[in-house]
């Protein structure tokens, strides 16, 4: 399930696991800084915040590997400039994940359903991308705040 997304400026995820998932992030366009964190159950402070393990930069090009296996991770885009556009492969694919505070290394289950603005209501991932992905275009897709929009939606053709 391959799902294409177009990060604007300064925008991160929640730092987050993979449901046991693989995951495979290609970089098409700019940087992405990817912040590795031990499991809370392994490493923590001792105020319950979570312990950053690595933190690098992945550039155009490059083809990230993801899994439980190795931690959380935080992917941002740190430029101020330039949108981030990657593209991501999940093996298996997975419902639901968990988000981790920083802070207090609180964990929250989060169901991997998108919200699409235009059509407002929830769907599933597989659905989304056949309605995006026609057989003469690939239309970019835009993450902003766990939604995912189209990139026309933003800058009209």
């Amino acid at each position: 399930n391959p799902i294409l997304m177009c990060w604007p400026e300064g925008i991160a995820s929640p730092i987050h696991d993979h449901a046991d998932s693989h995951c495979f992030m290609r970089i098409l366009d700019g940087e992405a800084k990817e912040t590795r964190y031990f499991w809370p159950r392994d490493h923590c402070n001792p105020d319950g915040s979570l312990i950053e393990m690595t933190s690098r930069s992945v550039g155009a090009g490059v083809t990230a590997y993801m899994s439980d296996e190795l931690g959380l991770h935080r992917v941002e885009n740190l430029s101020h400039a330039s949108k981030l556009c990657s593209m991501h492969l999940y093996s298996p694919p997975f419902a639901d994940c968990n988000i981790f505070d920083e802070r207090t290394s609180k964990k929250t289950n989060v169901n991997m359903c998108f919200t699409a603005n235009s059509v407002k209501k929830k769907m599933s991932r597989k659905w989304l991308l056949l309605q995006l992905l026609g057989r003469d275009q690939v239309k970019w897709l835009f993450f902003h705040r766990s939604n995912i929009h189209t990139i026309d939606e933003l800058v009209p053709l």
